[in-house]
């Protein structure tokens, strides 16, 4: 069977897009199911050259993958992003080489459409940096800023929002903007809470539509419609049943809201509330602090009052009631005691970290009197009670953010379950008894059979390399210590064949003991040493010269730039010898470029036979090359470089024959330029 039909029959089972081009970049064929995938119609392409049919930087991109794979005889797969005004895809293309009709070498080309997996994955990275920056905001204004800001990187999203619900009078407030003309502001800064923005907002469910689609009653001014928005959303801040905060979005670009686009304002509207509640409780108890006794007893947080030795002086009615202790039996009492006596290093850690300044968070979970745990966030600062130095601690119950936190969790890992194609290696340790169960895909990733391997933890650290073990180690003690929400961490692990094998691994406790010790963990490991190959084969190709396989000007320029500071340091001088092939352009005028290229060659091959492994070669451009010698003088290197004109003149090199090249020479001194 034909290479055409094979591919005809392959493209009827999927939604790419197939190029068969020769080796000369043109186009032989184009399979595709979904043309809207394709820039230009399939049938312009044929016997067309990439450099006819796409714009320079995308043909460039293209040619270099082809290029490496024809050179490397290997599959390479790059990402790239639609070239063309408006079109915000983004595809990978996977390029590889076959023998096609008569025998010739020919290129594939397989194109799949990532625009949802790259939205995914910025969405998640968008996630965890806006968590960062709230983390450490104290002010309301600072953190709405950062939310809205993050708000208008969603794609097609241009204006935002962010209105706050007044307590009193259950008027929603305009706090923060952007991307709207004052006029507009003026005309939406508030809304009655009996209207129907604030009834919709208050039904706790988001709101999308088309602007054009907007009832009447909404679009309370002609105006706004000309003013151009497209579509738009409004997202309520539910935080514990209580409607606080609404968020709301506008785009006046042509397009609608994806699922994706609607999970991450949700998600971003839990962080409004969870963001809110925390900053208003933490300004309330430093601008309140004469009525903190009625605060602690209204809020819904766990409150304590700590002296400088850790003892309880204060603690609000939550306390008694959520931690089944009457006041009397907590004060005076160490704060260690109402967290699980299994982690009382790790509170005395903790407190010793918050005394020092260099901490002033906790995630240790409370225990009951009873024994039950309760998973929660305590902030801690410094201040004064009764005129004494004391600190100040807020427990919040982080329960539903607990499970809201794993439930996205859970849809990252899915969404990398699927990028991986299922290639995962499981396994599930037992942390307190070291027993460790492994997927059959470990087994075969280490080249073991399960009868033949031990299964204890142990067995698997050694085959661990020594150098990334303690690496492995910290990543899984800053999980085992509460400071990181998963275990990640890449480290070589020894097959049975002695090769080592570069894995990532990624795990998570899921059961702790009624101590609240680590009982269980689980987790995959990820064959990467595909990767780590190709990243070192491509780091390789930026530095070196492709002719000449010897370095580039680019690279060269930054070894000079390393040793001139080591000679300014260690006050050590080097020299340079930069030399070029005489009446060069004769030879490629007389025997062509591919004679010319082949004499470079042998050009370099000559030279390397004259100098050191220390020393560093490269090709400066054209026929110019260029060597740098550490720690050697002007003298010497003009000794090397006589020899090295004496050699080329004294060989020949076919069908040219002698050549002849022109030398010179500069010596570097420490405190020079």
């Amino acid at each position: 069977m034909e290479l055409t039909e094979e591919c005809g029959n392959l493209m009827a089972t999927i939604n790419d897009i197939v190029f068969e081009l020769d080796v000369n970049y043109t186009f032989l064929n184009v399979w595709t199911v979904n043309n809207g995938m394709l820039f230009v119609n399939k049938d312009v392409l044929i016997n067309k050259t990439i450099d006819e049919c796409f714009d320079a930087q995308l043909a460039s991109k293209f040619k270099t993958a082809i290029k490496w794979a024809i050179e490397k005889k290997d599959k390479i797969t790059v990402d790239y992003q639609s070239p063309y005004p408006g079109d915000n895809r983004w595809f990978t293309a996977s390029v590889f080489t076959t023998i096609g009709v008569n025998s010739q070498k020919q290129v594939i080309v397989f194109v799949n459409d990532i625009t949802k997996s790259r939205q995914a994955e910025e969405f998640l990275h968008m996630q965890r940096d806006l968590s960062l920056a709230l983390s450490s905001c104290s002010m309301v204004d600072e953190a709405l800023a950062y939310i809205i800001d993050t708000v208008l990187k969603i794609e097609n999203i241009d204006s935002g929002a962010i209105y706050l619900v007044d307590p009193q009078t259950g008027i929603l407030n305009l706090r923060v903007h952007r991307g709207a003309p004052a006029w507009l502001v003026e005309a939406i800064s508030t809304y009655e809470a009996d209207g129907p923005q604030a009834q919709i907002a208050r039904s706790g469910k988001p709101y999308y539509s088309e602007y054009r689609g907007l009832p009447a009653f909404i679009n309370r001014m002609q105006e706004q419609e000309n003013e151009g928005i497209k579509f738009f959303g409004r997202i309520p801040v539910i935080y514990e049943d209580q409607f606080i905060a609404m968020l709301s979005v506008a785009s006046h670009k042509e397009g609608e809201f994806t699922d994706a686009m609607k999970d991450m304002l949700e998600t971003i509207a839990m962080k409004i509330g969870s963001t809110l509640t925390r900053i208003f409780s933490e300004t309330a108890l430093r601008e309140s602090r004469e009525n903190l006794q009625a605060l602690f007893n209204s809020i819904n947080d766990f409150l304590f009052v700590l002296d400088m030795n850790g003892c309880i002086q204060q603690i609000n009615k939550v306390v008694e009631k959520r931690l089944g202790y009457q006041e009397e039996e907590l004060l005076g009492m160490s704060v260690v005691h109402v967290h699980p006596s299994a982690q009382k290093e790790q509170v005395m850690s903790v407190m010793t970290e918050i005394l020092q300044g260099e901490s002033d968070v906790c995630t240790i979970p409370l225990q009951t009197k009873r024994g039950s745990l309760i998973p929660v966030e305590t902030r801690v600062t410094h201040g004064v009670w009764n005129s004494q130095p004391v600190l100040f601690g807020i427990s919040r119950d982080i329960s539903k953010r607990v499970k809201a936190e794993i439930a996205l969790q859970g849809s990252k890992e899915r969404l990398e379950l699927a990028l991986l194609g299922g290639d995962l290696a499981v396994w599930d340790w037992n942390y307190q008894t070291g027993v460790i169960l492994l997927s059959d895909r470990l087994y075969q990733m280490i080249g073991y059979y399960e009868g033949e391997f031990f299964r204890y933890i142990g067995s698997l650290y050694k085959l661990i390399h020594p150098a990334d073990l303690p690496g492995m180690q910290a990543a899984l003690d800053k999980h085992m210590q509460g400071h990181a929400l998963f275990y990640e961490a890449e480290y070589r692990i020894r097959h049975k064949s002695g090769d080592w094998i570069y894995t990532l691994a990624r795990g998570k406790i899921i059961e702790w003991d009624a101590q609240g010790k680590p009982l269980r963990l689980c987790g995959i490991n990820i064959d990467i040493s595909k990767r780590k190959k190709l990243e070192a084969e491509l780091e390789a190709l930026a530095m070196t010269d492709v002719l000449t396989s010897i370095y580039n000007r680019r690279y060269f320029t930054q070894l000079l730039e390393k040793e001139m500071k080591r000679s300014q340091r260690y006050q050590t001088s080097f020299s340079l010898i930069m030399f070029d092939i005489d009446h060069f352009k004769q030879v490629n005028d007389t025997y062509g470029h591919d004679v010319g290229d082949l004499v470079l060659k042998e050009f370099v091959s000559l030279i390397k036979t004259r100098i050191r492994k220390t020393d560093f070669f490269a090709r400066w451009g054209g026929e110019e090359f260029i060597i740098l010698l550490p720690n050697t003088a002007c003298g010497q290197a003009a000794f090397l470089a006589e020899s090295m004109r004496e050699l080329l003149e004294n060989t020949s090199l076919p069908p040219v024959g002698r050549i002849t090249a022109s030398f010179g020479v500069s010596s570097y001194q420490a405190n020079e330029s």
